[in-house]
């Protein structure tokens, strides 16, 4: 329910900005000054939320304090400049960067490029049982789809179909020191290593699981 409206929040801007959408396929991203709501790309991936971390802190160094930029399906507006309905096509986030760069003519960036973030989540489990892993993540989901006591902060980046429930567990593949695949349960996506420390304490107290922080 927590999610369900959240995303209902998310469709109302979609009414009143350009263009309109209703249901939609795809990712949305806030941190800070800068909100990006992106259809296409509807699998949640941690390598767009490490992207959307590193580069909205550059963002942030490039548009007036006090600004928001807001990225609507590819339609970009920096609030209080004037610029509007730039257009940005794709997810590359460099790409973005650039745009937001050149339609303020800011010519010194190297401050900006010097910035970097973390995206952050919690670990709950591994082991080479991909079934395993799965079943884990769809267990959290259902229980977070029903808790009724203190919930999880909400991630930085969701993906998915709006509106709709978002995951909050996911299962990442690696390989273990002997190359062998490795399957990670993570549960969230945050930017505060405070937001990520109440996940986990939330997840152990309320969910039964025990994790820890990590870089996603």
């Amino acid at each position: 329910m927590r999610r369900l409206l959240a995303a209902v929040g998310l469709l109302a801007v979609l009414f009143v900005t350009r263009p309109a959408h209703a249901c939609w396929d795809g990712w949305s991203a806030t941190a800070g000054p800068i909100e990006i709501m992106q259809a296409g790309d509807e699998t949640w991936s941690a390598v767009t939320a490490r992207a959307f971390a590193r580069w909205s802190a550059r963002l942030e160094m490039v548009i007036p304090p006090g600004s928001v930029l807001r990225v609507v399906h590819g339609f970009v507006s920096i609030e209080g400049t004037g610029i509007e309905d730039l257009r940005w096509v794709g997810s590359d986030l460099e790409n973005l960067f650039d745009l937001v760069v050149r339609a303020q003519h800011v010519t010194n960036v190297s401050g900006a490029m010097a910035r970097d973030r973390t995206a952050l989540t919690v670990q709950v489990f591994a082991a080479h049982d991909e079934k395993a892993a799965e079943a884990l993540a769809e267990k959290i989901d259902e229980r977070n789809r029903n808790e009724t006591g203190p919930g999880l902060p909400g991630s930085f980046y969701d993906a998915g179909g709006y509106p709709a429930y978002h995951r909050i567990a996911h299962v990442l593949e690696t390989k273990d020191a002997a190359g062998k695949p490795l399957y990670q349960v993570v549960v969230g996506a945050f930017l505060l290593r405070t937001d990520a420390e109440v996940a986990r304490d939330v997840l152990a107290k309320s969910f039964g699981q025990r994790g820890f922080v990590r870089a996603l």
